[in-house]
């Protein structure tokens, strides 16, 4: 009778200290995904724009519309001895020129879930890098862009498409108040 209550109490013992192992090892299940940042950037964008003021006012000043997007697909096309890459962007802020002649250009597109309409334009860049076309604007990036002309579908852009982050939205919007300040 000892033996099986030695044996009953060994097996509780082993069968406890196994759970104790077993929740000493068990990870914690809501642990925040960190993503990688030490791996540079597919595509280093021309940034040198915001670099220098003088360029940035030149360019500025020179655009009919500015305004960010979301880049959601690129066509490479070619016009004569020249290679244009076309962008269809879907437009979120207009910081430069005028709505109403710009809603000539403009194409809506409807969602299927959503009852919200979205706006797009076409976009044309000649010195658009082709390793870059592929690996940023595949993935749909927010840019920042600057058009020339007016009334052209697709917009001619000046330079090419700039990532958006809040201090280049902040200093191009400085730039068009103080130029209708003058």
């Amino acid at each position: 009778m000892l033996k099986q209550i030695l044996i009953v109490v060994f097996v509780l013992i082993c069968i406890t200290d196994a759970d104790f192992i077993v929740k000493g090892k068990v990870k914690k299940r809501n642990t925040i995904i960190k993503i990688n940042t030490d791996s540079p950037p597919r595509c280093f964008n021309n940034n040198s724009v915001f670099r220098n003021n003088d360029t940035l006012k030149r360019i500025v000043f020179a655009s009919k519309y500015i305004f960010t997007g979301k880049i959601s697909s690129e066509q490479k096309r070619k016009r004569g001895k020249f290679k244009r890459v076309i962008f269809k962007v879907f437009v979120r802020r207009i910081l430069k020129g005028d709505v109403g002649a710009l809603s000539d250009i403009l194409n809506f597109e409807t969602r299927t879930l959503n009852s919200s309409n979205r706006a797009y334009l076409l976009a044309e860049s000649n010195s658009w890098s082709r390793r870059c076309a592929g690996s940023s604007a595949g993935q749909g990036w927010a840019a920042l862009l600057f058009s020339g002309e007016e009334f052209s579908s697709p917009l001619k852009l000046l330079i090419d498409p700039v990532p958006t982050n809040l201090e280049s939205i902040r200093r191009v919007k400085a730039l068009i108040k103080g130029n209708q300040i003058q």
